[in-house]
Order: C-alpha cells, then sequence, then structure tokens
C-alpha cells in the first residue's frame, strides 16, 4: 500500500472514531454502532478502536436479569450474530433469550430459524478427520475411535480402519 493511501486510511478511521465518540457524548448508539461497523478491520485490535467499542457495549445495552432457571447457572454464550444467549443450568434446563432485551425466547422456531440453524450448525467434518489422521499418527487409539465416532458412517468408511483388538480406552 501507498504511504498517500495509507494516510488516507488512517485518517478515515480517526474521524469515524472520533464521529462514534461524539454520538456517544449524545447517547446517540445506533449511530455509534454504525460507525464502529464502518471501521475497517485492519483497526479492530488498536486501544481508541477497543476503547470506544467497550463503551458502547456498555451503555447500549444495559445489564439485564434473565429469570427463569430454578438452580445455578454453569454456561453462558452468544450466537454467533449476537442477538442471542444461551444458558444452562444445575436445574438441566437450556434456556434461549433475546440478547437485547433479556426475554426467554420459547416456542418452535420458524422456517428462517431453522434454516439459520442448520447452515450454522454443519459438523467440520475435515476437522474431525484431521483429528482422526492425526490421533492415529500418534498411535492414541481412544482419541482415534473419539473422533471417528463424531464422522458419520459414509464419512468413516473413506477412512483407514483402526488396528483390531484393543477396546477402546485401553
Amino acid at each position: 500500500m501507498q504511504w498517500n493511501e495509507r494516510l488516507a486510511k488512517d485518517s478515515n478511521h480517526a474521524i469515524k472514531l472520533d464521529l462514534a465518540w461524539r454520538a456517544r457524548e449524545q447517547s446517540d448508539w445506533e449511530r455509534m454502532r454504525q460507525l464502529l461497523a464502518e471501521t475497517h478491520a485492519d483497526y479492530g485490535e488498536i486501544l481508541e478502536n477497543r476503547l470506544v467499542t467497550a463503551l458502547w457495549v456498555k451503555h447500549a445495552f444495559s445489564l439485564k436479569n434473565l429469570v427463569g432457571h430454578t438452580a445455578q447457572v454453569l454456561s453462558v454464550a452468544f450466537s454467533p450474530d449476537g442477538t442471542r444467549i444461551v444458558t444452562g443450568s444445575v436445574d438441566k434446563t437450556a434456556k434461549v433469550w433475546e440478547a437485547r432485551t433479556g426475554k426467554e425466547l420459547k416456542g418452535e422456531p420458524d422456517e428462517e430459524e431453522l434454516a439459520y440453524r442448520r447452515f450454522h450448525t454443519r459438523p467440520n467434518l475435515e476437522r474431525y478427520r484431521e483429528g482422526y489422521q492425526a490421533a492415529r499418527a500418534a498411535k492414541d487409539d481412544f482419541a482415534a475411535r473419539f473422533y471417528l465416532n463424531l464422522l458419520p458412517p459414509d464419512e468413516q468408511k473413506k477412512l483407514p480402519p483402526l488396528p483390531a483388538g484393543k477396546p477402546p480406552g485401553k
């Protein structure tokens, strides 16, 4: 990249951060979100960008009490798009919440939601195959069986078999 191009890119980023800071001062959280979304990925980890983003998160989303579990919550995760929260509890339930409002989502998902889930929850067969092959190379039959069992039967048939005679984990 030419020096002039880099200077223009840096200046554009500085202006967007300044505008985001001004939007914060006016409590215009949507404008702040838009400006942060427009910043270039090259600047995502710099201190100024992280600071402005953290301030946006702190003020744009007030803390929510997710009320619904009857026992201690042990795990919490955000959906990849940040719109949902999933919690798991000692009460042996998992609940899905709308991140912005904190309301529990109940009922059957619609077709659009099902299509999204199918697309985003496909198993990573390549990773499972690589894990199986690495475990075989390390002569770790337990790990190899673990990865092999993650694969569908038709995929299992494509891989070299494990040595016979040794029970899993022994």
